[in-house]
C-alpha cells in the first residue's frame, strides 16, 4: 500500500476542541497494477481499498497517534484503480475541521468514470468524522485535487477539471463560510469560474494539479502545465513544468 498526497494543518490556539493539534492526512492506495502485476499486488488491491487516513499530534509533533481511516472507498476487482484521492485539511473559524478529497466511489460501481469533490467534517478536533457530502460535481466529467483557503468570509477551492473537448485545467469553486456547501456546486453555477483573466482551458495543453495559498498581501496559485498534443497525449505529468500566478 502506498501512502500518497500527504497534507497537514495545525489547528489554531483558539480551537475550542483541540487547540494546537496537528492533523496529518494521506491517501492510502493499493499498489499500481498492470498486466505484469504480481500476486502481492493483486492481493493488495483486493484487501486494501483506497482510503483517506490521518494521524494526529497534540504535542507539536513530538508524538503521534496511530493511523486512523476516516473514509474508505470500496474493494474493486483486481487491476481496477479507482477510489478516493488527495486529502486537504482545513479549519473553519468556528473550530470545525474539514477534510476535502476527490472521490470516484459513488460512480465507479455504476460503471461511470465521473469524480466529485467531497468533504468530511469533525466537530471535536479530528477525533470523529461525519459522513461525506458532495461539494462540487461537474456532470459527466471530473473534478479533482482540491486545495482550499478562506478569505473574507468565503471558502475558495482550487481544483482541476475537464470538459468536453478540453484537458484538465484550473477552476475555482466558492461558497460562503456560513453556507458551507449546503448545496453541491454544479457545472454551470456562477460559483464555479476560471481563476485567471485568461482561461487555461485547452484541447492540447494540460494544466492540472493545482495549489493555492494566501499570504498577507497575495493569493498564489500554482499548477502543472504541459503540451500534450500528438505523441504526448498519454504522458501529461512526464512532460509537465510548474507555473505560478500571483494576485
Amino acid at each position: 500500500v502506498a501512502a500518497s498526497n500527504p497534507e497537514f494543518a495545525q489547528l489554531s490556539a483558539e480551537n475550542p476542541y483541540k487547540p494546537g493539534r496537528i492533523i496529518f492526512a494521506c491517501n492510502y492506495r493499493p499498489m499500481n497494477m498492470d498486466s505484469q502485476a504480481t500476486g502481492d499486488d493483486k492481493y493488495a488491491s483486493s484487501v486494501f481499498p483506497y482510503t483517506i487516513a490521518i494521524k494526529t499530534s497534540d504535542d507539536n509533533g513530538k508524538t503521534w497517534s496511530a493511523m486512523r481511516h476516516v473514509y474508505k472507498s470500496e474493494k474493486w476487482p483486481e487491476n481496477t484503480l479507482r477510489g478516493c484521492w488527495e486529502p486537504f485539511v482545513m479549519e473553519l473559524p468556528d473550530g470545525t475541521v474539514q477534510i476535502y478529497f476527490a472521490d470516484e466511489t459513488p460512480y465507479w460501481k455504476k460503471g461511470s468514470k465521473w469524480q466529485n469533490i467531497s468533504v468530511i467534517e469533525s466537530g471535536d478536533g479530528g477525533s470523529s468524522w461525519s459522513t461525506p457530502r458532495i461539494v462540487s460535481q461537474n456532470g459527466s466529467h471530473r473534478d479533482g485535487m482540491p486545495v482550499v483557503m478562506l478569505l473574507d468570509g468565503m471558502i475558495y477551492m482550487a481544483i482541476e477539471t475537464s470538459e468536453e473537448g478540453s484537458r484538465l485545467h484550473p477552476i475555482v469553486v466558492r461558497n460562503t463560510v456560513e453556507d458551507n456547501w449546503k448545496t453541491t456546486v454544479r457545472k454551470d453555477s456562477p460559483d464555479r469560474f476560471p481563476p485567471f483573466r485568461k482561461s487555461l482551458k485547452s484541447d492540447v495543453v494540460y494544466s492540472g494539479a493545482p495549489y493555492m495559498i494566501t499570504t498577507d498581501n497575495y493569493i498564489v496559485y500554482s499548477y502543472q502545465i504541459a503540451d500534450v498534443s500528438d505523441d504526448r497525449k498519454d504522458n501529461d505529468s512526464r512532460h509537465a513544468a510548474m507555473e505560478v500566478q500571483v494576485c
